[in-house]
């Protein structure tokens, strides 16, 4: 961008140029005709203009200048030294820009050489790198024709192996069928039969429940009539009781009557006795002592 900035720069200014040579102006005027060009609005619009160039831009810049030439043309000779002087340091300002640009050209084709230099190399690079990568897919189509060719060769023997295992599951399917429809029909006998025992079973149930819930009516009605008669029993026990307490009573009342009676008849006897022994001995004494006394 910044050397298409100059080259246009340059155009313009050839363009000037040829303007000034064409008026037939001394070097004072073209001069003052710079001087008027670098401080005009409008000249550096149209300028603009012709940097991105339009119809009609020269026609409109040299109509301007004419009208700037009759307008400011003439200067005095004081104006014209002092426009001299800007003109000769406009010049070696000019010079030492060209001199900078020269520099700047040599810099420019330095380092364009060394861009080439290493754009070559690059170059050298990719093409290293193409053929490495020429080498590695040669060597990667290479290995998967091998392993494509190992796969296939294994997919070969699975399917023959597949097809083997798979002709023997099919035998053993179809005796493990038979086998099951023998179980089946067992089943279904076994199955029926159980049926008609389950059948005769809950029927069975049925009349047991009914059995039980009738001897169950049974036990509560013997169970309320042996309540009744627990009332009665306790009752005719308690009677019971107390006519065995007054028979115990009596009993012991007879046994100490009759124990008192034994006693009394014992001591009784005692008494007979000791009596009786009494009254002979008074007698022994007497007849005794009548003999004495005979």
């Amino acid at each position: 961008m910044e050397r298409e900035a100059e080259l246009q720069k340059e155009r313009l200014n050839n363009i000037f140029k040829e303007l000034i040579h064409d008026l037939e102006v001394t070097d004072i005027e073209a001069a003052k005709f710079l001087l008027i060009f670098k401080e005009n609005g409008k000249v550096k619009d149209h300028v603009t203009n012709l940097l991105c160039p339009k119809e009609d831009s020269i026609c409109e810049i040299i109509d301007l200048l004419q009208k700037i030439f009759s307008d400011r043309l003439k200067l005095t000779d004081l104006e014209a030294q002092k426009l001299e002087d800007d003109f000769v340091k406009a010049s070696e300002i000019s010079d030492k820009y060209l001199k900078n640009i020269e520099q700047l050209e040599k810099i420019l084709e330095k380092e364009n050489e060394v861009f080439e230099r290493n754009l070559k190399e690059q170059t050298l690079k990719e093409e290293e790198y193409d053929l490495k990568i020429k080498t590695l897919k040669d060597n990667f189509d290479m290995d998967v024709k091998k392993l494509l060719y190992a796969s296939k060769k294994e997919l070969e023997e699975s399917t023959k192996r597949y097809d083997e295992e798979a002709e023997d599951l099919q035998k053993q399917y179809k005796s493990l069928e038979r086998e099951y429809e023998k179980i089946r029909s067992l089943h279904m006998r076994e199955e029926k039969e159980l049926r008609k025992t389950k059948d005769k079973l809950e029927k069975d149930v049925e009349k047991t429940i009914e059995r039980f819930n009738f001897e169950t009516k049974e036990l509560e009605d013997l169970r309320m009539k042996l309540d009744e008669q627990k009332i009665e029993y306790d009752a005719l026990m308690l009677e019971k009781e107390l006519e065995e307490e007054e028979y115990r009573r009596e009993l012991g009342a007879q046994f100490l009557l009759n124990y008192m009676a034994r006693k009394i008849q014992i001591h009784w006897r005692e008494y007979v006795a000791r009596k009786s022994l009494k009254k002979k001995k008074r007698g022994k004494v007497k007849s005794s002592g009548d003999k004495k006394s005979a």
